[in-house]
């Protein structure tokens, strides 16, 4: 299954993010890092994995729009923290 997490970077959407990567889906996760950090040790554990691709941005930016209706049709489920 591919999940598209919004928020991936902080403390509830890395920890979701591990949970599904460790069930073996595939996970893409979107943080603009205005609640969160690059060097929380959560979310750096993620970007070093297999599994889990990153794209830096707000989901209000208007190319995140495009980027995501890209990928709306091979995204199983949205979680957005």
């Amino acid at each position: 299954m591919k999940v598209l997490i919004t928020g991936a970077a902080g403390f509830i959407g890395s920890n979701l993010s591990r949970s599904y990567i460790k069930q073996g889906h595939q996970v893409l996760g979107v943080d603009d890092f205005s609640t969160s950090s690059r060097n929380s040790r959560h979310f750096s554990k993620l970007v070093d994995g297999d599994n889990f691709s990153f794209f830096e941005m707000g989901i209000e930016e208007p190319e995140a729009l495009r980027y995501y209706q890209r990928f709306v049709g091979n995204i199983d489920l949205i979680l957005n923290f």
